[in-house]
C-alpha cells in the first residue's frame, strides 16, 4: 500500500515507490504505437467494455472538429518498456459555472456509455499515484479536472483516497443511473417475474399490433446490409419525437459521424447489429447495439412518431430481449440510458455513473469548488434559489 497515515504526505515521499514513467499522447496517430499493450491490459484485466478499447477513442476523437482551444492529452504509464496504465483525456477551454477556465477532461459524451481509466491491477495504486503527481506537477496546465460517467469501482475508490492525499478539492455528484438486464435465467422466468399489469399492458400491445397489417422484427449483422440501412435509421431518428426538436442523429454532425465511422469500423469485425421493427415492409423503429464480451449496449433507438399508436419502441424492445434471452447469446443488457420509468419494468438493477469534479489548488479554482460545492447545496436546502428564480419570472411578468 501507498498510503501515508500518521504524518503530512508530500508526493515527493513516495518517489522511492515509483517506476512509473508518464507520456503525453497529443496527436490521436500515436495511438497505434501503444495499441497492442492497451488491448493486452484490457484482456488481462476483465475490462468488459468497449467504450474502452482503442478504436473507440481513435474513432471518438477524430470525428471532432477539433481547434487551437481542444487538444487530445491521454496519459499513458510505463514500466520500463510495459504499458501499465491510460488515462484518456482531453485538454480544453471551457466555462464552469459562466466562468472561462482551462480543463482537463475524461473522452466521454452523450455517446459514451461510460468512462474509466484502463489500468493493470497489480499496478493500479501506482498508476494513480504517478497521474496525480504529474498534475500536481504541471497545476499551469488545468483549473478543473472532470470525469463525468466515471464508474463506481476501485479505480474511483483510489482515486478519491488519492485526491485527499494531495490536498485536491473535489466535488461528486450523480450522472447517470443506468438500468441493466442481466441475462441469466430462461425467458419464461424472466418474463413471470415482470409485474402482473406490465405483462398485461404488453399483451394488449401485441395483439393490437395484429391488427394493423404486416409486422416483422429483423437482426441486421451482415456488414454490407449495416452500412446501407443506416440511411433508414436516420431517417427513423427524423421522424421521431426527437427530430421534432432537433436531437435526431442528423441534426448533430458529431452523431451522423460517429455512426457512419463506428458502424463500418464495427460492422467488419462483428461488433454492430441493428435491429429493426416494419410495418408492411417498411422500417418503423430501430434499435442499434453494440455487442463486445457478451455485452449488449443500446446506443440508440428511434421510432416514427405518426406510428406511435402502435407503440413500436416497448414492442421491439419486447422481441429484442426476449430473443437474447432465448439465444443466450450475451449475459449482460446495460441500456446506455438514464433511470426511465419505462425501463423499470424490465429491471431492478442499475450502475450507478458519477461526475466527479476536482480543483486545482490556485485562487479561481478554489472559488469554483466553494461556490459548487459548499455555498450552492447550502442555498438549495433553505431554497433561496428557488425564490430568487420566482421573484426574476415575476418581474418578467409584470
Amino acid at each position: 500500500m501507498i498510503f501515508l497515515k500518521g504524518k503530512a504526505f508530500n508526493p515527493t515521499d513516495l518517489d522511492p515507490l515509483m517506476s512509473l514513467e508518464v507520456k503525453v499522447i497529443s496527436d490521436i496517430n500515436q495511438l497505434i504505437t501503444i495499441e497492442k499493450g492497451w488491448e493486452s491490459i484490457l484482456d488481462q484485466n476483465n475490462y468488459l467494455s468497449i467504450a474502452l478499447i482503442p478504436r473507440w477513442f481513435t474513432i471518438w476523437w477524430k470525428i471532432r472538429r477539433i481547434s487551437h482551444a481542444k487538444r487530445l492529452h491521454i496519459l499513458s504509464c510505463f514500466e520500463g518498456n510495459k504499458l501499465v496504465a491510460i488515462f484518456p483525456f482531453y485538454w480544453c477551454r471551457a466555462k464552469y459555472r459562466g466562468v472561462p477556465i482551462k480543463k482537463l477532461s475524461l473522452m466521454v459524451d452523450g455517446i459514451s456509455p461510460h468512462g474509466d481509466f484502463i489500468i493493470i491491477d497489480e499496478k493500479r495504486e501506482e498508476a494513480i499515484h504517478a497521474f496525480l503527481n504529474y498534475l500536481a506537477s504541471h497545476k499551469e496546465l488545468w483549473d478543473i479536472i472532470i470525469l463525468d460517467k466515471f464508474r463506481d469501482n476501485y479505480n474511483r475508490g483510489l482515486l478519491l483516497k488519492m485526491l485527499d492525499l494531495y490536498n485536491l478539492n473535489y466535488g461528486i455528484q450523480s450522472s447517470l443511473k443506468t438500468p441493466i438486464i442481466t441475462i441469466d435465467k430462461s425467458w419464461d422466468l424472466f418474463w413471470s417475474q415482470r409485474s402482473s399489469k406490465f405483462r398485461q399492458t404488453m399483451r394488449n400491445k401485441l395483439n393490437r399490433l395484429k391488427k394493423y397489417g404486416s409486422v416483422s422484427v429483423e437482426r441486421i449483422e451482415d456488414s454490407n446490409e449495416l452500412v446501407q440501412i443506416l440511411p433508414s435509421i436516420f431517417k427513423i431518428s427524423t421522424l421521431s419525437w426527437k427530430g421534432e426538436v432537433n436531437r435526431a442523429i442528423t441534426d448533430s454532425p458529431v452523431e451522423t459521424a460517429f455512426y457512419r465511422t463506428f458502424t463500418q469500423f464495427g460492422a467488419e469485425k462483428g461488433l454492430v447489429n441493428v435491429w429493426l421493427l416494419k410495418h408492411n415492409g417498411e422500417p418503423i423503429a430501430y434499435e442499434y447495439h453494440l455487442a463486445y464480451n457478451g455485452i449488449i449496449y443500446p446506443l440508440r433507438a428511434d421510432f416514427v412518431e405518426s406510428y406511435r399508436y402502435l407503440s413500436p419502441g416497448s414492442l421491439l424492445e419486447y422481441y429484442i430481449l426476449r430473443n437474447l434471452f432465448e439465444k443466450k447469446e450475451c449475459h449482460t443488457y446495460y441500456s446506455c440510458a438514464d433511470d426511465y420509468f419505462y425501463l423499470r419494468n424490465w429491471t431492478n438493477g442499475f450502475e450507478n455513473l458519477y461526475r466527479v469534479d476536482i480543483f486545482n489548488s490556485g485562487t479561481l479554482s478554489n472559488l469554483l469548488f466553494l461556490g459548487e460545492y459548499r455555498i450552492l447545496p447550502k442555498l438549495r436546502k433553505v431554497g433561496i434559489l428557488r425564490k430568487v428564480k420566482e421573484s426574476v419570472i415575476l418581474r418578467r411578468e409584470k
